[in-house]
């Protein structure tokens, strides 16, 4: 399986990849420059950019891996700059256009803005705390995403985790999948798969419920968006009593687990007779 994921991340175009992500990037900034025009400010939009950037460099076939966590965080800073310009030089252009710079043509913007950088500090120190909370929130959106890249973009397959299903219950069981509200990957909806079976979508904030005819089952979660690799879970339930198992920020919650047993590797094995 470690020669599948190695395989897996020389697959793809850098170069493709790299520009993809700057486009989707500058895509993602647009909202960011039209809210920030109008005075307003919404702390998601931030991570809109990187969630652009992402979808960009998957368009078009970048290679999965380490290298495409740097590309996305690059990518990234790029879009949250541009945004925060672009804000600023459509502000300039309508005082223009309100005839408030009178003598100022709109070819000069781009030299009236580097002068405002460089000799009006407050105007700086505001562009740079713009700018620096466009990161900040980027940030935090994002990094489940690049946590998972910076492992290597590896799959948790089922294989790694024995299908526990051959035991029946008596009754079916009921298993609720909660997944509780998070920033991280906010935006993103998962694809359950029970025991090798796609189940449904739960978005954030959602519950999702299902049943099952085993004991022992293992539950994962994928996400086309981001590509990024999910540890499943392996559990068993109690007959007649409804599971509940937690979702958040990607990550299933084995300890907040309520009505079933989570199984280790160890139990995994000598449930199945490995």
């Amino acid at each position: 399986m470690v020669e599948n994921s190695q395989l897996q991340e020389k697959k793809g175009n850098l170069l493709l990849g790299l520009v993809g992500a700057i486009l989707g990037a500058l895509v993602g900034a647009i909202p960011w420059a039209i809210v920030s025009y109008f005075g307003w400010f919404v702390a998601w939009l931030g991570f809109l950019i990187g969630f652009c950037a992402a979808k960009g460099y998957d368009l078009l076939g970048g290679r999965q891996g380490k290298v495409k966590a740097f590309i996305i965080i690059v990518a990234t800073i790029i879009g949250v700059a541009f945004g925060q310009i672009a804000s600023d030089v459509i502000a300039i252009w309508q005082m223009i256009a309100r005839g408030e710079l009178p003598g100022l043509a709109y070819g000069q913007i781009p030299k009236l803005y580097i002068t405002l950088i460089k000799e009006v500090p407050e105007f700086l120190i505001e562009t740079i705390k713009n700018f620096a909370i466009g990161l900040v929130f980027a940030g935090l959106g994002m990094w489940q995403m690049i946590k998972s890249m910076m492992k290597g973009g590896k799959e948790a397959p089922a294989e790694d985790m024995p299908f526990l299903n051959e035991q029946p219950t008596s009754e079916p069981c009921t298993i609720k999948i909660v997944r509780d509200k998070s920033f991280s990957a906010a935006m993103a909806a998962y694809t359950m798969v029970l025991n090798g079976t796609e189940v449904g979508e739960i978005k954030n904030g959602e519950t999702l419920t299902v049943t099952t005819n085993y004991i022992n089952n293992h539950l994962s979660a994928k996400n086309g968006i981001y590509n990024n690799s999910i540890r499943p879970l392996s559990f068993a339930v109690t007959p007649g009593m409804t599971a509940e198992i937690h979702f958040k920020g990607g990550t299933f919650k084995p300890k907040e687990c309520v009505n079933c047993t989570v199984l280790s590797n160890k139990k995994q094995a000598a449930a199945s007779g490995v």
